[in-house]
């Protein structure tokens, strides 16, 4: 059986789980991404910070 590396992570959802499974894949130093669906009343001119569901 071959040996991957993993250098990169996608996860999908930023709620409770998403963002603590993110944490622990950048707390052993991968790059990860992190995505979600973007709130349904945000204006079309929205900046990037705007976008952040908090």
């Amino acid at each position: 059986m071959s040996k991957r590396i993993i250098k990169k992570v996608a996860v999908l959802g930023s709620g409770v789980m998403g963002s603590r499974i993110a944490c622990h894949f950048a707390g052993v130093g991968l790059q990860v991404l992190l995505l979600d669906i973007q709130p349904k009343d945000l204006p079309a001119d929205a900046r990037p910070a705007e976008k952040i569901k908090l």
